[in-house]
Order: structure tokens, then sequence, then C-alpha cells
């Protein structure tokens, strides 16, 4: 019900939905690292801290929370945190389709320089596996 809110356009009707499913005590990863998503498209960092934790509870060896908290750590200007935890993402399984992103938010956050320079790490990690 949620992803349909959210492709929807009801973002914020969708968070409330959701916010019932990880209040429950069935919760599962994909409820947490939708939350996750969402909240950091909102720039609520802070409350998608919560649910990237709470998705990797649930699959430690996930990949997809590790490159949510590599985008916090781009917005909030800790671009080597980020930057290796981009890293581990990608060599963890982490589809390459996400280097352009990630490149793009660091451009967009001002870090022009530091996303060309990472641009060729990254392409030497997945070039790797």
């Amino acid at each position: 019900m949620a992803d349909l809110q959210y492709f929807g356009e009801d973002e914020a009707e969708a968070i409330v939905v959701l916010q019932r499913n990880t209040d429950a005590p069935d919760a599962d990863y994909f409820d947490h690292a939708f939350m996750a998503m969402m909240l950091l498209e909102q720039d609520r960092n802070d409350a998608a801290r919560v649910h990237i934790a709470a998705a990797l509870a649930h699959d430690p060896d996930a990949q997809y929370p590790v490159y949510d908290t590599a985008l916090i750590e781009v917005s909030e200007g800790s671009y080597g945190t980020a930057e290796t935890l981009f890293l581990e993402a990608l060599s963890g399984g982490l589809p390459r389709r996400h280097i352009r992103n990630f490149i793009g938010a660091m451009t967009e956050s001002g870090a022009l320089d530091r996303a060309i320079a990472f641009r060729h790490k990254a392409n030497q990690v997945s070039a790797a596996d």
C-alpha cells in the first residue's frame, strides 16, 4: 500500500502507512529500507538512520542501507566516510548503476573535484568484482 502511495506521489501518506508497518512487531527489512529511502529523500537524515539500522538488523549483509548511509554522509559533508561506505556497498554487491547517483550527490553538494576523482576509485572497485 505504501509503495502505491509513494509512487503515486503521495509521499506524506506513504510515510504514515509505512510508519504503522515499521512500528509493528513483524516489520521486516523491506519496510525499514523503504522507509529509510523515503525519509532520506525528504532530508530527514536522523529518522532515516533509525530505519537504516533496523534494516541492517534484519539483513546485516544488505548493501542498500549502506548506500543510503553514504548518501547521508555526503549531504552532511563527510565525504571521506561517504566514499568508504559507498565502496563497501559496491564491493558487497551494490549495482554499478548507483555510481552515477552517488557522484551526482557529491557534485550537487559542492564536491565536484572530489566526485571526479572518486569516479576512478569506484570504477576500479566495480571492475575487480
